[in-house]
Protein backbone atom coordinates (compact mmCIF):
# COMPACT_ATOMS: atom_id res chain seq x y z
CA UNK A 1 0.00 0.00 0.00
CA UNK A 2 1.07 3.59 -0.55
CA UNK A 3 0.39 6.70 1.52
CA UNK A 4 -2.77 7.56 -0.42
CA UNK A 5 -4.23 4.10 0.18
CA UNK A 6 -3.34 4.22 3.88
CA UNK A 7 -4.91 7.64 4.22
CA UNK A 8 -8.09 6.56 2.43
CA UNK A 9 -8.37 3.48 4.65
CA UNK A 10 -7.99 5.66 7.74
CA UNK A 11 -10.66 8.09 6.49
CA UNK A 12 -13.04 5.20 5.82
CA UNK A 13 -12.77 4.10 9.46
CA UNK A 14 -12.94 7.64 10.82
CA UNK A 15 -16.02 8.35 8.70
CA UNK A 16 -14.56 11.43 7.06
CA UNK A 17 -14.01 10.93 3.35
CA UNK A 18 -12.63 14.41 2.66
CA UNK A 19 -10.53 16.92 4.55
CA UNK A 20 -12.39 18.34 7.50
CA UNK A 21 -11.53 17.75 11.16
CA UNK A 22 -8.39 15.93 9.94
CA UNK A 23 -6.38 17.51 7.12
CA UNK A 24 -4.40 15.40 4.64
CA UNK A 25 -1.11 16.93 5.81
CA UNK A 26 -2.02 15.99 9.37
CA UNK A 27 -2.74 12.37 8.47
CA UNK A 28 0.43 12.25 6.36
CA UNK A 29 2.42 13.28 9.42
CA UNK A 30 0.72 10.54 11.47
CA UNK A 31 1.63 7.99 8.78
CA UNK A 32 5.28 9.06 8.83
CA UNK A 33 5.42 8.79 12.63
CA UNK A 34 3.73 5.38 12.56
CA UNK A 35 6.17 4.02 9.98
CA UNK A 36 9.15 5.34 11.94
CA UNK A 37 7.90 3.74 15.14
CA UNK A 38 7.19 0.43 13.42
CA UNK A 39 10.68 0.35 11.90
CA UNK A 40 12.26 1.05 15.28
CA UNK A 41 10.19 -1.12 17.60
CA UNK A 42 9.00 -3.92 15.32
CA UNK A 43 12.30 -4.37 13.43
CA UNK A 44 10.30 -4.40 10.21
CA UNK A 45 12.64 -2.61 7.76
CA UNK A 46 15.85 -4.60 7.18
CA UNK A 47 18.49 -3.09 4.91
CA UNK A 48 22.06 -3.68 3.76
CA UNK A 49 24.73 -0.98 3.59
CA UNK A 50 28.37 -1.15 2.55
CA UNK A 51 31.31 0.97 3.57
CA UNK A 52 35.02 1.09 2.75
CA UNK A 53 37.78 0.04 5.11
CA UNK A 54 40.98 2.03 5.54
CA UNK A 55 44.30 0.63 6.77
CA UNK A 56 44.82 1.21 10.47
CA UNK A 57 41.29 2.53 11.00
CA UNK A 58 39.30 0.42 13.44
CA UNK A 59 36.00 2.33 13.74
CA UNK A 60 33.54 3.37 11.04
CA UNK A 61 30.48 5.60 11.25
CA UNK A 62 27.05 3.98 11.19
CA UNK A 63 24.25 5.68 9.24
CA UNK A 64 21.88 7.91 11.23
CA UNK A 65 18.97 5.53 10.57
CA UNK A 66 20.82 2.55 12.07
CA UNK A 67 18.61 0.60 14.48
CA UNK A 68 19.77 -2.91 15.42
CA UNK A 69 22.51 -4.98 13.82
CA UNK A 70 21.70 -8.25 12.08
CA UNK A 71 24.98 -9.28 10.50
CA UNK A 72 28.41 -7.93 9.52
CA UNK A 73 30.31 -9.45 6.61
CA UNK A 74 33.89 -8.86 5.42
CA UNK A 75 35.09 -9.00 1.80
CA UNK A 76 38.75 -9.96 1.45
CA UNK A 77 41.10 -8.99 -1.37
CA UNK A 78 40.74 -12.53 -2.71
CA UNK A 79 36.94 -12.23 -3.04
CA UNK A 80 36.25 -14.33 0.04
CA UNK A 81 33.30 -13.25 2.18
CA UNK A 82 32.74 -14.27 5.78
CA UNK A 83 30.49 -13.29 8.66
CA UNK A 84 32.14 -11.54 11.61
CA UNK A 85 31.37 -12.48 15.20
CA UNK A 86 30.09 -9.96 17.72
CA UNK A 87 31.98 -9.12 20.93
CA UNK A 88 31.52 -6.37 23.54
CA UNK A 89 33.31 -3.11 22.81
CA UNK A 90 35.07 -3.13 26.19
CA UNK A 91 36.55 -6.55 25.47
CA UNK A 92 38.53 -5.02 22.61
CA UNK A 93 39.19 -1.38 23.40
CA UNK A 94 40.07 -1.83 27.07
CA UNK A 95 42.99 -4.04 26.09
CA UNK A 96 44.80 -1.29 24.26
CA UNK A 97 48.12 -0.82 25.99
CA UNK A 98 47.90 -4.33 27.52
CA UNK A 99 49.10 -6.55 24.73
CA UNK A 100 48.05 -4.11 21.96
CA UNK A 101 44.96 -6.25 21.34
CA UNK A 102 43.10 -3.54 19.44
CA UNK A 103 46.04 -2.63 17.23
CA UNK A 104 46.61 -6.05 15.62
CA UNK A 105 45.98 -5.70 11.88
CA UNK A 106 44.67 -8.14 9.30
CA UNK A 107 41.32 -9.37 7.98
CA UNK A 108 38.71 -8.69 10.71
CA UNK A 109 37.05 -11.61 12.47
CA UNK A 110 35.17 -9.82 15.27
CA UNK A 111 33.11 -6.63 15.43
CA UNK A 112 31.55 -4.44 18.09
CA UNK A 113 29.22 -1.49 17.74
CA UNK A 114 27.58 1.28 19.73
CA UNK A 115 24.98 3.84 18.73
CA UNK A 116 27.30 5.66 16.34
CA UNK A 117 30.19 3.49 15.18
CA UNK A 118 31.20 -0.03 14.33
CA UNK A 119 34.66 -1.31 15.24
CA UNK A 120 36.56 -4.25 13.75
CA UNK A 121 39.24 -6.59 15.09
CA UNK A 122 41.80 -7.27 13.78
CA UNK A 123 42.08 -3.72 12.45
CA UNK A 124 41.78 -3.71 8.62
CA UNK A 125 45.08 -3.37 6.78
CA UNK A 126 44.10 -3.24 3.11
CA UNK A 127 45.93 -0.67 1.05
CA UNK A 128 43.80 2.42 0.40
CA UNK A 129 42.29 2.91 -3.02
CA UNK A 130 43.02 6.40 -4.30
CA UNK A 131 40.75 8.11 -6.77
CA UNK A 132 43.42 10.60 -7.85
CA UNK A 133 47.12 10.19 -8.45
CA UNK A 134 49.53 13.01 -7.51
CA UNK A 135 51.42 14.63 -10.39
CA UNK A 136 54.64 13.85 -8.55
CA UNK A 137 55.64 12.24 -5.28
CA UNK A 138 56.44 15.49 -3.49
CA UNK A 139 55.90 13.93 -0.06
CA UNK A 140 56.10 10.26 0.82
CA UNK A 141 52.64 8.69 0.66
CA UNK A 142 51.04 12.13 0.37
CA UNK A 143 48.97 13.44 -2.46
CA UNK A 144 49.84 17.11 -2.91
CA UNK A 145 47.44 19.37 -4.79
CA UNK A 146 47.92 23.11 -5.19
CA UNK A 147 45.30 25.65 -4.20
CA UNK A 148 45.38 28.50 -6.72
CA UNK A 149 45.80 31.63 -4.61
CA UNK A 150 47.18 35.08 -5.26
CA UNK A 151 50.98 34.75 -4.75
CA UNK A 152 50.97 38.11 -2.97
CA UNK A 153 48.25 37.05 -0.55
CA UNK A 154 49.99 35.69 2.56
CA UNK A 155 46.89 35.72 4.75
CA UNK A 156 44.18 33.13 5.13
CA UNK A 157 41.00 34.79 6.29
CA UNK A 158 39.08 31.68 7.24
CA UNK A 159 40.61 29.11 9.56
CA UNK A 160 38.67 26.16 8.22
CA UNK A 161 38.17 26.97 4.56
CA UNK A 162 40.38 26.13 1.61
CA UNK A 163 39.67 26.16 -2.14
CA UNK A 164 41.33 23.19 -3.82
CA UNK A 165 41.52 22.94 -7.61
CA UNK A 166 41.75 19.43 -8.98
CA UNK A 167 42.82 18.64 -12.52
CA UNK A 168 42.63 14.86 -12.65
CA UNK A 169 43.07 13.14 -15.98
CA UNK A 170 40.80 10.32 -17.02
CA UNK A 171 38.55 10.68 -13.98
CA UNK A 172 34.83 10.58 -14.62
CA UNK A 173 32.24 10.63 -11.86
CA UNK A 174 34.39 9.07 -9.17
CA UNK A 175 32.64 8.53 -5.84
CA UNK A 176 34.86 8.94 -2.77
CA UNK A 177 34.06 7.30 0.54
CA UNK A 178 36.75 8.94 2.67
CA UNK A 179 38.77 12.15 2.55
CA UNK A 180 41.98 12.04 4.59
CA UNK A 181 43.70 15.22 5.76
CA UNK A 182 47.15 15.49 7.25
CA UNK A 183 46.23 17.26 10.49
CA UNK A 184 47.30 18.12 13.98
CA UNK A 185 45.54 19.32 17.12
CA UNK A 186 47.05 22.37 18.75
CA UNK A 187 47.77 22.53 22.48
CA UNK A 188 44.64 24.59 23.01
CA UNK A 189 41.94 22.90 20.96
CA UNK A 190 38.41 24.08 20.47
CA UNK A 191 35.87 21.86 22.20
CA UNK A 192 33.50 19.44 20.57
CA UNK A 193 33.70 17.66 17.24
CA UNK A 194 34.76 18.46 13.69
CA UNK A 195 33.44 17.47 10.30
CA UNK A 196 34.21 18.40 6.70
CA UNK A 197 31.95 20.01 4.16
CA UNK A 198 32.96 19.78 0.52
CA UNK A 199 31.29 22.07 -1.98
CA UNK A 200 31.98 21.95 -5.76
CA UNK A 201 32.83 25.49 -6.83
CA UNK A 202 30.42 26.93 -9.35
CA UNK A 203 27.55 24.77 -8.12
CA UNK A 204 24.57 25.95 -6.04
CA UNK A 205 25.17 26.31 -2.31
CA UNK A 206 22.89 23.38 -1.51
CA UNK A 207 25.05 20.96 -3.51
CA UNK A 208 27.63 19.82 -0.99
CA UNK A 209 28.67 16.78 1.03
CA UNK A 210 29.11 16.37 4.77
CA UNK A 211 31.35 13.88 6.54
CA UNK A 212 30.56 12.30 9.87
CA UNK A 213 31.76 14.03 13.04
CA UNK A 214 35.09 13.26 14.68
CA UNK A 215 35.66 14.14 18.32
CA UNK A 216 38.52 16.64 18.55
CA UNK A 217 39.89 14.68 21.50
CA UNK A 218 40.44 11.78 19.11
CA UNK A 219 42.87 13.86 17.05
CA UNK A 220 46.40 13.54 18.41
CA UNK A 221 48.68 16.44 19.25
CA UNK A 222 51.30 15.40 16.69
CA UNK A 223 50.56 15.60 12.95
CA UNK A 224 48.65 12.57 11.69
CA UNK A 225 46.29 11.43 8.98
CA UNK A 226 42.67 12.00 9.98
CA UNK A 227 40.09 10.11 7.92
CA UNK A 228 36.72 11.83 7.44
CA UNK A 229 33.97 9.37 6.55
CA UNK A 230 31.73 10.37 3.63
CA UNK A 231 30.24 6.89 3.18
CA UNK A 232 26.69 8.11 3.68
CA UNK A 233 27.23 11.35 1.77
CA UNK A 234 29.63 10.28 -0.99
CA UNK A 235 31.80 12.91 -2.65
CA UNK A 236 31.36 12.88 -6.41
CA UNK A 237 34.22 14.12 -8.60
CA UNK A 238 33.01 15.05 -12.07
CA UNK A 239 34.93 16.26 -15.13
CA UNK A 240 32.97 19.53 -15.31
CA UNK A 241 34.00 20.66 -11.80
CA UNK A 242 37.54 21.95 -11.45
CA UNK A 243 37.52 23.28 -7.90
CA UNK A 244 36.19 22.11 -4.55
CA UNK A 245 35.92 24.06 -1.32
CA UNK A 246 36.87 22.08 1.79
CA UNK A 247 35.46 23.62 4.97
CA UNK A 248 35.87 22.59 8.59
CA UNK A 249 32.73 22.78 10.71
CA UNK A 250 33.26 22.75 14.45
CA UNK A 251 30.35 21.97 16.77
CA UNK A 252 28.00 22.35 13.82
CA UNK A 253 29.02 25.98 13.31
CA UNK A 254 31.50 27.62 10.97
CA UNK A 255 34.59 28.66 12.89
CA UNK A 256 36.30 31.56 11.14
CA UNK A 257 39.43 33.23 12.46
CA UNK A 258 42.90 34.19 11.14
CA UNK A 259 45.24 31.23 10.99
CA UNK A 260 48.92 30.45 10.46
CA UNK A 261 50.19 27.15 9.05
CA UNK A 262 50.53 25.40 12.42
CA UNK A 263 49.46 28.17 14.77
CA UNK A 264 46.43 29.54 16.57
CA UNK A 265 43.85 27.41 18.33
CA UNK A 266 42.09 24.28 17.25
CA UNK A 267 42.76 21.56 14.70
CA UNK A 268 44.88 22.48 11.71
CA UNK A 269 45.40 20.84 8.36
CA UNK A 270 48.77 20.95 6.65
CA UNK A 271 49.29 23.80 4.17
CA UNK A 272 52.61 24.41 2.46
CA UNK A 273 53.67 27.65 0.75
CA UNK A 274 55.67 26.84 -2.38
CA UNK A 275 58.48 28.89 -3.91
CA UNK A 276 56.12 30.57 -6.36
CA UNK A 277 53.83 31.68 -3.54
CA UNK A 278 51.06 29.17 -4.19
CA UNK A 279 49.72 27.01 -1.38
CA UNK A 280 49.36 23.25 -1.31
CA UNK A 281 47.27 21.11 1.00
CA UNK A 282 47.97 17.48 1.82
CA UNK A 283 44.97 15.22 1.43
CA UNK A 284 43.82 11.97 -0.10
CA UNK A 285 40.50 10.88 -1.51
CA UNK A 286 39.64 7.19 -1.35
CA UNK A 287 37.33 5.47 -3.80
CA UNK A 288 34.52 3.25 -2.68
CA UNK A 289 35.71 -0.30 -2.09
CA UNK A 290 32.69 -1.35 0.00
CA UNK A 291 34.33 -4.30 1.71
CA UNK A 292 32.42 -3.95 5.01
CA UNK A 293 28.84 -5.18 4.57
CA UNK A 294 26.30 -4.27 7.25
CA UNK A 295 22.88 -5.91 7.58
CA UNK A 296 20.71 -4.08 10.08
CA UNK A 297 17.20 -2.92 10.91
CA UNK A 298 16.46 0.74 10.32
CA UNK A 299 15.17 2.89 13.17
CA UNK A 300 13.25 5.16 10.80
CA UNK A 301 12.06 5.18 7.22
CA UNK A 302 12.93 7.70 4.56
CA UNK A 303 10.78 10.80 4.40
CA UNK A 304 7.50 9.96 2.65
CA UNK A 305 7.04 12.83 0.22
CA UNK A 306 4.68 11.29 -2.32
CA UNK A 307 1.30 9.57 -2.16
CA UNK A 308 2.08 6.95 -4.78
CA UNK A 309 5.21 5.06 -3.66
CA UNK A 310 4.85 1.91 -1.57
CA UNK A 311 5.75 2.29 2.08
CA UNK A 312 9.09 0.95 3.30
CA UNK A 313 7.25 -0.93 6.03
CA UNK A 314 6.23 -4.24 4.39
CA UNK A 315 2.64 -4.88 3.35
CA UNK A 316 1.83 -7.41 6.13
CA UNK A 317 2.23 -4.62 8.68
CA UNK A 318 0.15 -1.94 6.97
CA UNK A 319 -2.87 -2.83 9.09
CA UNK A 320 -0.78 -1.93 12.12
CA UNK A 321 0.14 1.41 10.52
CA UNK A 322 -3.56 2.11 10.01
CA UNK A 323 -4.31 1.28 13.66
CA UNK A 324 -1.53 3.57 14.87
CA UNK A 325 -2.72 6.44 12.70
CA UNK A 326 -6.32 6.06 13.83
CA UNK A 327 -5.27 5.98 17.48
CA UNK A 328 -3.32 9.20 17.10
CA UNK A 329 -6.09 10.85 15.06
CA UNK A 330 -8.76 10.07 17.68
CA UNK A 331 -6.64 11.78 20.33
CA UNK A 332 -6.82 15.11 18.50
CA UNK A 333 -8.57 17.58 20.82
CA UNK A 334 -9.82 14.63 22.89
CA UNK A 335 -12.06 13.48 20.06
CA UNK A 336 -12.43 9.86 21.29
CA UNK A 337 -9.88 8.88 23.91
CA UNK A 338 -11.52 5.53 24.66
CA UNK A 339 -11.52 4.59 21.01
CA UNK A 340 -7.90 5.73 20.72
CA UNK A 341 -6.88 3.37 23.52
CA UNK A 342 -8.53 0.43 21.75
CA UNK A 343 -6.76 1.08 18.43
CA UNK A 344 -3.43 1.75 20.14
CA UNK A 345 -3.66 -1.48 22.16
CA UNK A 346 -4.30 -3.45 18.98
CA UNK A 347 -1.27 -1.78 17.31
CA UNK A 348 0.92 -2.47 20.36
CA UNK A 349 0.06 -6.18 20.27
CA UNK A 350 0.87 -6.41 16.57
CA UNK A 351 4.18 -4.53 17.02
CA UNK A 352 5.30 -7.00 19.68
CA UNK A 353 4.35 -9.93 17.45
CA UNK A 354 6.29 -8.46 14.52
CA UNK A 355 9.36 -7.89 16.67
CA UNK A 356 9.22 -11.46 17.96
CA UNK A 357 9.20 -12.75 14.39
CA UNK A 358 12.22 -10.58 13.51
CA UNK A 359 14.16 -11.86 16.51
CA UNK A 360 13.32 -15.48 15.61
CA UNK A 361 14.72 -14.96 12.10
CA UNK A 362 18.10 -13.90 13.47
CA UNK A 363 18.34 -16.51 16.23
CA UNK A 364 21.58 -18.45 15.99
CA UNK A 365 23.51 -15.52 14.56
CA UNK A 366 23.76 -13.71 17.88
CA UNK A 367 26.95 -14.34 19.79
CA UNK A 368 27.21 -15.41 23.40
CA UNK A 369 30.32 -13.87 24.90
CA UNK A 370 32.28 -15.26 27.81
CA UNK A 371 34.91 -13.40 29.82
CA UNK A 372 33.46 -10.04 28.87
CA UNK A 373 35.50 -7.86 31.18
CA UNK A 374 38.55 -5.67 31.06
CA UNK A 375 40.51 -8.33 32.94
CA UNK A 376 40.20 -10.88 30.17
CA UNK A 377 43.22 -11.58 28.05
CA UNK A 378 43.81 -10.94 24.36
CA UNK A 379 43.90 -14.57 23.26
CA UNK A 380 40.53 -15.79 22.10
CA UNK A 381 38.89 -18.65 20.25
CA UNK A 382 35.50 -19.12 18.66
CA UNK A 383 33.71 -22.45 18.82
CA UNK A 384 30.11 -23.69 18.97
CA UNK A 385 28.65 -20.22 18.61
CA UNK A 386 30.61 -18.81 21.56
CA UNK A 387 33.53 -16.39 21.55
CA UNK A 388 35.80 -17.48 24.42
CA UNK A 389 38.34 -14.99 25.65
CA UNK A 390 41.09 -16.38 27.83
CA UNK A 391 42.38 -14.52 30.86
CA UNK A 392 45.61 -12.61 31.09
Amino acid sequence: MNRLEIREAVRDILGEQHQGFWADDELNRYIQLACDRHAQEALSVPTTENTTSLPGVQEYILPPYFGEMRRVRWHTDTDEVWTLKNAPKTDILNRQGRGAFSTVSGDPEVYYYDAYRIGLYPVPNKKPVFSLEPPEDACENWQTLTAERDPDDDTVTELYTEDVYLKPEGVCNVFCSHVSLWMRRNARPVDGAVRLRIHPLGKPDYEYWYSGYININDIGVLPEWVHFDFTYSPVELTPDVEGYNITFIVDRNFYNTPRAAYGDDGPQFAVEVFDDGTRGMYFQMHEFRQDIELDFYKNEVAAIDTDYEDLEVPNPYHRTIISMVIGRALRKNGRDLQGALVWEAEAEKEIKAARAQAVLRTRGRMLRTEGASRYAGPNATYADGTWRIRGW
